[in-house]
């Protein structure tokens, strides 16, 4: 199972993460666990720079703190997101 989760900050999404059995209190895999990648912010519209090399429009991003998870355990996240556009994908 695929899970891309969305959460306010990276210490919230280990927290959750260890309380549902991804993680193990020292950050390693549980043994259903295959991957966690954490992608942090993703950019909404990119900055726009001129010809000089400076920013004209800064970029903006998506609300959150983005984590995917790759398990053979089937979990439930109240974070749980489905991007029209995923920035990762496993291969």
């Amino acid at each position: 199972m695929v899970y891309q989760l969305r959460y306010k900050s990276k210490a919230a999404a280990i927290a959750e993460l260890i309380k549902k059995g991804v993680l193990r209190n020292d950050l390693t895999y549980a043994p259903e666990t295959h991957a966690v990648v954490y992608i942090g912010k993703i950019v909404d519209k990119p900055a726009t720079i001129n010809a000089d090399g400076e920013i004209e429009t800064e970029a903006t991003y998506l609300d959150g703190y983005h984590v995917d998870v790759m398990s053979d355990k089937k979990l439930t996240f109240k974070s749980k997101v489905t991007p029209a556009s995923p920035v990762h994908k496993f291969g």
